[in-house]
């Protein structure tokens, strides 16, 4: 008997130490998303974002860029030279609806069109075309160039949406790992105890120390441990490979999570922001929300869009004037004179402008349409996160309850086995409460799970993760 009570003394000192690990190698949450941060290939996704917006603006900026021209036509017939018209230059747009020119015309031939005739050394020509109406507060280079330098930063806010949805699932991963690693190493340590107990009122019950039921009865209890034991081990090797999907080594390489490696406990001081603080910030942290910022980049560029729209409503009036001259040995401005020009002027306008004035009220519904959404994603926005601040701080109050709750069940199971030390108990009534102390402890692991995943469900609805 004495032995027995040794064996059960052992066993209540086990199972008050389950969190109780060997010296395995670990992985703290920080850790573990702080190498999803520099190796997951979704973060370099996430960059290509970035890029593509900048390689869209410098095609935008393109459009501006000067443009050097040549244009050589000459026709040989039966000997004779019909003609040969020769022109050169360079344009120089700017920002203003405003472009410069310089060029040499050289025309020669018997049969050259008196329009293109030019003295023989040619004439070089430097002037500018000036747009008056349609075109000249915003056109379509000035408003593709305002939209890029919008859209580089719309893919900005595209990119932290990214990694915060990426960072999200991982620390979900992480967390039902985290849950599912310390129900399967308390399921371990608590058949080891059944199965030290079992073997110990065997023991007895040979020496007639106990009865044989007793050891029926811990059979069931170690059987029923075991088939347990089973469905958590695959549980946590289920959750460990999920988990192990978004470890990535340097060169694109997947990592996988080795059996020895344990989760870490957890450390709430590493959170930048808590509970009171969010609900204090909560309206600032939702206007600064990248889809709110997105979206009203957007409603910025659609803006842009419909100006131009209402620039088309214009008529088309551009001014163009050259001064020309004919070089005289290679001096460009030798013998200039003011009367020595050309100019034209471009009109245009469609009588009844219905596919002007339809694109505008369409580019004005839809910029309607858009303010209308923005609305609508700032309340869902404030929806979802005021749930999650809910669910967090219920979740908060939970746990602190029911950790009460494991100790309480705890104390009645110590209370128990000081009743069979005093043959005043079975061991069905200590099976009872070390079964219930296992569901109150799965149970608790499965709510910390949980608990922690709503912190981040918080975060992720206010993008705070990255």
């Amino acid at each position: 008997m004495n032995k027995l009570l040794f064996v059960l003394i052992l066993c209540s000192s086990f199972l008050n130490n389950l969190q109780g690990q060997s010296n395995l190698d670990s992985l703290g949450f920080t850790q573990y998303l702080q190498i999803v941060k520099v190796h997951h290939p979704f973060m370099q996704r996430a960059s290509i974002v970035s890029q593509q917006a900048t390689a869209n603006l410098l095609a935008a900026r393109g459009n501006f860029d000067p443009t050097v021209f040549a244009d050589v036509s000459q026709k040989y017939f039966s000997g004779d030279q019909y003609y040969s018209y020769i022109n050169t230059g360079v344009s120089i747009p700017t920002y203003f609806g405003l472009t410069f020119y310089s060029g040499y015309d050289q025309s020669a031939g018997e049969y050259i069109n008196p329009q293109y005739r030019t003295p023989a050394n040619g004439l070089a020509y430097a002037g500018a075309q000036l747009t008056l109406g349609q075109g000249l507060l915003i056109d379509k280079r000035r408003a593709d160039l305002s939209q890029a330098k919008l859209f580089t930063q719309i893919a900005e806010q595209e990119r932290v949406l990214l990694i915060n949805q990426l960072l999200l699932d991982a620390s979900l991963a992480y967390w039902d790992w985290y849950a599912a690693y310390n129900i399967r190493v308390f399921i371990e340590s608590a058949y080891a105890v059944s199965e030290i107990r079992y073997n110990a009122i065997r023991q007895a019950a040979i020496y007639g120390e106990r009865a044989l039921l007793d050891t029926l009865e811990m059979n069931i209890q170690l059987q029923n441990l075991f088939l347990l034991r089973q469905d958590y081990q695959l549980q946590e090797q289920i959750k460990r490979l999920e988990c192990s999907v978004f470890l990535w080594a340097e060169g694109n390489i997947p990592v996988e999570l080795n059996a020895n490696i344990r989760p870490t406990e957890i450390y709430k001081d590493t959170m930048a922001l808590n509970l009171a603080s969010i609900q204090l910030q909560l309206n600032d942290l939702i206007s600064n929300h990248p889809e709110i910022q997105r979206d009203m980049l957007r409603i910025d560029q659609q803006q842009i869009d419909l100006r131009l729209k209402r620039e088309m409503l214009k008529p088309l009036l551009n001014l163009k004037y050259n001064a020309i001259n004919e070089p005289i040995a290679n001096n460009l401005l030798a013998g200039y004179a003011l009367q020595n020009y050309t100019w034209g002027l471009d009109f245009a306008i469609p009588i009844l402008l219905r596919k002007e004035r339809a694109e505008v009220q369409i580019a004005r519904l839809k910029l309607q349409d858009m303010s209308l959404g923005l609305d609508n994603k700032r309340a869902l926005i404030l929806m979802k996160t005021k749930n999650s601040l809910s669910e967090w701080q219920m979740l908060e109050q939970q746990l602190v309850f029911y950790k009460n709750t494991v100790n309480d069940i705890t104390r009645m199971l110590d209370a128990e086995r000081s009743r069979f030390d005093n043959g005043e108990s079975s061991v069905f009534l200590i099976n009872t409460r070390e079964f219930n102390l296992i569901n109150a402890q799965v149970k608790l692991f499965e709510m910390v799970a949980k608990s922690q995943k709503a912190i981040y469900k918080t975060y992720f609805s206010l993008a705070l993760l990255i």
